[in-house]
This record gives C-alpha cells, sequence and structure tokens, in this order.
C-alpha cells in the first residue's frame, strides 16, 4: 500500500495545475494535493499544513521559485522539493538548493514516476540512517528515548559507555557496546574500533595514523577527537561509500 502525503503544488498558472494535480491522482490517487499560485499562499499553506513534499515552479512573478525554496529550507529544512520549469538553463543554478529533481514541462508519467522512485529511495535512507527513529537507553535512574539521528558517536569508557549528542549532552550507560551496536547496526552505524560506534554518514576524512597500523576517522561538527580505524576494518567503510 502507497503511503497518503500531502503535497504542495506552487505555480503561477492554474491550467498547469490542474494538469499536474490530474497527473499526481492519476498515479498516486490517495495523495492529498494542496496548491498555491504564489509565494504567499504556498507560505500559509505550509504554516497550516504538514506537507511531505513540494513541487515549485522556477518561473514566478514576485519571488521567483529559487527565492520561495531558499526561503523553504530555512524555514522547513526537512521537506523535500522538486523543481519543475521550461528552462534547462536554470538546473546548475539551483543544483546548490539540493532539489531532488527537475521535472522538464510538459509533465509525462513516466517521467513523473522516475522522480517519485527518487523520493521513495531518499525516504528510504533516511529511514536506514536513523531519521525520525527512537532507541530506548538505561541510565542510572531512569530510561531516556533518544533520537538516533543526533547522536554523534559513541565512546566506551572503563565499563560504561558514553552517548554523545549533537547538541553537547552527554548520556552515561551501563549498557555495553556490543549491546548499542545490535540495535544501531541497522541504522548504518559502525565499530571502526572496540571502544568506538559511529554513524557513517557522519564520518568527514580518513587518513593513515601515525601510530601502528591504523587509520584516523574524524567526524563532522565534532572537533579535537581522531577515532582509530583498524585497517582491517578499512573494508567496511570501502564498501560502504564506494572507495577505490
Amino acid at each position: 500500500m502507497i503511503i497518503p502525503k500531502n503535497v504542495l503544488i506552487v505555480d503561477d498558472e492554474k491550467i498547469f495545475i490542474d494538469y499536474f494535480t490530474q497527473l499526481l491522482k492519476d498515479i498516486r490517487e490517495n495523495w492529498i494535493v494542496h496548491f498555491a499560485t504564489n509565494y504567499k499562499s504556498a507560505l500559509e499553506i505550509l504554516e497550516q499544513q504538514q506537507i511531505d513534499i513540494i513541487f515549485l515552479d522556477i518561473v514566478m512573478p514576485q519571488m521567483n521559485g529559487m527565492q520561495l525554496a531558499e526561503k523553504i529550507k530555512f524555514l522547513y529544512p526537512e521537506i523535500p522539493f522538486v523543481f519543475i520549469t521550461n528552462y534547462d538553463t536554470y538546473a546548475l543554478q539551483c543544483y546548490n538548493l539540493y532539489p531532488i529533481d527537475f521535472l522538464p514541462k510538459p509533465v509525462s508519467i513516466p517521467r513523473l514516476e522516475q522522480t517519485l522512485t527518487q523520493l521513495n529511495h531518499i525516504e528510504s535512507q533516511k529511514r536506514n540512517d536513523g531519521h525520525d527513529a527512537y532507541i530506548a537507553v538505561r541510565l542510572k535512574s531512569s530510561i531516556e528515548i533518544i533520537n538516533v539521528a543526533k547522536i554523534s558517536y559513541i565512546r566506551k569508557e572503563l565499563r560504561k559507555c558514553k552517548i554523545h549528542m549533537e547538541d553537547k549532552t552527554i548520556y552515561e550507560t551501563k549498557q555495553s557496546i556490543t549491546e548499542l551496536e545490535e540495535a544501531l547496526t541497522k541504522f548504518n552505524f559502525f565499530s571502526p574500533h572496540r571502544a568506538f560506534l559511529i554513524p557513517m554518514r557522519k564520518i568527514k576524512t580518513i587518513y593513515p595514523s601515525k601510530i601502528g597500523n591504523y587509520y584516523d576517522i574524524t567526524l563532522k561538527n565534532v572537533k579535537n577527537l581522531s577515532i582509530p580505524l583498524a585497517r582491517e576494518k578499512y573494508k567496511v567503510i570501502q564498501s560502504f561509500f564506494d572507495l577505490l
């Protein structure tokens, strides 16, 4: 069963909105379609509705699609969007806004299906990376429900593990690093060393260590920390990132 979604179409041409709405209904009949013909209406709908994906025309009066996309990314960074345009020349200008796709007008069902397949792939990857996933961690006198996507890294210290979060909060638990690894492996967490557990998506750099038969890893948004990576475990990262 295809999960219903709230869709927002933003285009100044009502004829195209009607056409594109019918196109979506033909292949995703349980999706709920909202539309706006200008940026003000689009922002009002985003305030009132929980939108799952936005289809955004680039060429519009007052505020064009690129300007509106910048505003939406600032206000609602979690909402994916697709640009719709008659002009291929805009594609290069828009890549730094990271749209899911560019749909050329006139939009066909096969081309729209291709875009929706990309959306499904991205949503699946987010689930695998722990977005909107939580785990229960036993602390000294309570159980904490932790957002998996907010974990920076986990470090074993003596008989305890410390879970370091993006906001610098540290949770201390007596659960073993093996137990935590079992819970987090499905979210692409990896143990490069017996004392560490890290999310693959947060790896920043990998370089040969000056000490022993190791590499070192640094993580995004984590300062002054080098994590040892055994050479035999380098193959796991190599496979994950398709490294040569």
